[in-house]
């Protein structure tokens, strides 16, 4: 027995979408952990890596590199589902903002922790770059293929 082409369209578009449901997953378990706990996981990330250790656990640059992966990831999921580059693009941005604003929301909820409004910029900034990568790779690749398929 032979799987239709629709069960296995099915499959990929779970499949794609797989990255973002447990992306979001760990950024909600990483909200999880009390103030304290999440000071005390960036002071053992400083004393690791010296030089780079701060600029990594900035509240600003992780904010901005997590939520950069969750755009990236929704718009892989988005351009499986078909979709043009800018409405994927689109897609991906709303999708990293919204989920950006309920995750502060979740954190006010969280002991040491709060609910921040330049956070939900940061991530913002995070969905426009991870965007921004994936739009260029896909140019580049549509570059790549009309070089090759071009007669010199």
């Amino acid at each position: 027995m032979t799987k239709s082409p629709m069960n296995i369209r099915t499959a990929v578009a779970i499949l794609a979408w797989l990255p973002v449901l447990l992306w979001m997953a760990a950024i909600f378990i990483m909200s999880s952990f009390p103030g304290v706990e999440v000071e005390r996981r960036a002071s053992r990330i400083e004393e690791l890596v010296p030089v780079a250790g701060k600029a990594v656990v900035h509240p600003a640059t992780f904010h901005v590199a997590v939520y950069a992966l969750l755009a990236a990831f929704t718009f892989v999921w988005a351009r499986f589902q078909k979709g043009p580059v800018l409405s994927s693009g689109l897609t991906a941005v709303v999708v990293t903002i919204v989920y950006g604003g309920t995750d502060e929301l979740h954190q006010a909820f969280v002991p040491g922790r709060s609910c921040s409004a330049a956070d939900v910029g940061y991530d913002a900034m995070g969905a426009l770059l991870g965007v921004l990568a994936c739009w260029l790779a896909v140019r580049a690749a549509a570059w790549r293929a009309r070089a090759k398929n071009t007669p010199h």
